[in-house]
């Protein structure tokens, strides 16, 4: 992967109903296999002082996992802490190019991942704060929110 990682987890968890009562099927987010994409706190999009770090997707059989790295903004280490001593555990992805077979999620891009308070589906939390330089895993919740309209997913 070539980054040093602070931490990894689940984006999401495949076949794991959400809160909202949407359910990401298989595969979904395979092709975004490798992909780098910006960690966000609670979906917010309103500039850099949200930015927390990057992740990097990595596709698995049971869903998208991701390895964080925080930046070194005074909010990056902040949530770098946070996560390092427990307190915050959950994630959550913003995607779009979302398609949908009813309440079944089929396919969509991860514009983001979020770490949040709370989060919709319950198989996916961080599960590895320990990394060496890339080494390891970690997963974490996610809240997904959309609607019969949407084409967005927005887990938080």
């Amino acid at each position: 992967m070539g980054m040093k990682y602070d931490c990894g987890g689940y984006a999401s968890r495949y076949n794991v109903p959400c809160t909202d009562g949407c359910t990401i099927s298989k595969d979904a987010f395979k092709h975004m296999d490798g992909k780098e994409i910006p960690i966000v706190w609670e979906h917010r999009h309103e500039g850099p002082y949200y930015t927390l770090g990057k992740g990097v997707i990595e596709h698995r059989d049971d869903g998208p996992y991701v390895y964080l790295s925080f930046n070194n903004s005074e909010r990056g280490q902040d949530a770098k802490e946070a996560v390092m001593h427990g307190d915050m555990s959950k994630l959550s992805i913003y995607a779009n190019n979302v398609r949908r077979n009813g309440k079944y999620v089929t396919h969509g891009d991860i514009l983001e991942v979020s770490l949040v308070y709370a989060a919709a589906n319950s198989g996916a939390f961080i599960d590895n704060v320990s990394l060496a330089h890339g080494e390891g895993q970690i997963a974490d919740e996610i809240v997904i929110h959309s609607g019969d309209d949407i084409d967005i997913i927005e887990h938080s």
